[in-house]
């Protein structure tokens, strides 16, 4: 009887793990930083395993400006004429060959779906710019007759700010980086201070290269590798690292520390 099943239907789903967490991480490109006069011409997401810290599935799409949106001046030239890798992505959207904007949001529609069904429903979303990419992604969803992203799925979903998230990992206050950047004279990475902090030698497999799809699966596999070692030193047979979460007591035996969970 089986034999049978699997002669006329597929059943490779049947060999797939169960994803009992996921985390989708989506990122946005812009012709410019005005959300009535300029666009949102590119798209991107990277779609996590997080208990495997494995990549599922991503996605990407490049947007044609819509009618009465424009180009900044000052982005082109800082931004996507700045950087040689961006250069082509810039020409297919200035030549209108990407997609339309109500195409590009059903197919994300879509992949939102297609990854909250294979956590069965216990996914959770953000950016590292949460305040900047939700804001455009909200715009152009609802703009097409869909829901925001906290209410995609009929009920409020969290989304998180992976930069605020870090940054609160690793006890830096907003002055602190305030200083750092004006000191250093570049932005603050709330992941590599994180790094820094816990001692962690793993960092992503892709770069950082200010494509969406790129840079969404960048931000995932940090957020994924810092989550993990917080796990870590919430256990108590595990050696401290770094600071412990505000969760913890400390206890003292024999002059060694280890982290215990409090109830409180």
């Amino acid at each position: 009887m089986s034999t049978t099943f699997s002669k006329f239907y597929d059943t490779s789903f049947l060999n797939e793990p169960q994803i009992t967490e996921g985390v989708l991480i989506f990122d946005a490109e812009f012709s410019g930083p005005n959300l009535v006069k300029n666009g949102m011409v590119q798209l991107g997401a990277s779609f996590w395993d997080v208990t495997r810290i494995l990549k599922v599935d991503d996605f990407v799409v490049n947007i044609n400006l819509g009618k009465g949106r424009t180009w900044d001046s000052f982005t082109i030239k800082n931004f996507w004429l700045a950087k040689s890798n961006l250069y082509e992505t810039y020409q297919t959207i200035l030549h209108n060959k990407g997609e339309n904007e109500d195409v590009a949001m059903r197919n994300f529609i879509q992949f939102l779906q297609k990854c909250n069904k294979k956590c069965g429903g216990n996914l959770i979303m953000g950016s590292n710019r949460l305040d900047i990419d939700a804001s455009w992604i909200n715009l152009y969803l609802c703009n097409n007759g869909y829901m925001p992203l906290h209410l995609m799925f009929g009920k409020v979903t969290r989304l998180i700010d992976t930069s605020s998230y870090h940054q609160g990992c690793t006890h830096t206050c907003h002055e602190e980086v305030r200083t750092f950047e004006k000191s250093e004279r570049k932005n603050y990475s709330a992941n590599e201070a994180a790094f820094r902090h816990f001692g962690l030698l793993e960092r992503p497999t892709v770069a950082y290269t200010h494509n969406a799809r790129e840079d969404a699966e960048f931000v995932a596999h940090c957020h994924l590798i810092i989550l993990a070692h917080l796990k870590i030193i919430k256990d108590p047979v595990m050696k401290p690292t770094g600071h412990p979460p505000r969760n913890t007591v400390f206890h003292s035996s024999k002059k060694k520390f280890a982290y215990y969970n409090s109830k409180e």
